[in-house]
């Protein structure tokens, strides 16, 4: 695939890629263009709710401790 394809797909991609939940990245890579998400980060898309421990990275994420929003004297 030559070179101006490749990055006319790209183009595209990258279109698409803004429509999308996170943050994704459009490279062109040996065998064409390529739509992963930004280095691995966004990877798992598990639902938490408030009191969950959260994994992050080496860390846990102790979410009780957030303040709530919510309406005022909550």
């Amino acid at each position: 695939m030559d070179y101006v394809k490749m990055r006319a797909i790209a183009e595209e991609l990258d279109a698409f890629a803004e429509r999308l939940e996170g943050a994704w990245s459009v490279e062109i890579g040996p065998s064409g263009p390529v739509l992963d998400p930004c280095k691995g980060r966004c990877i798992r898309k598990d639902p938490y709710i408030y009191g969950d421990s959260v994994p992050f990275g080496p860390w846990t994420v102790e979410t009780s401790a957030f303040r709530r929003y919510g309406k005022a004297g909550d």
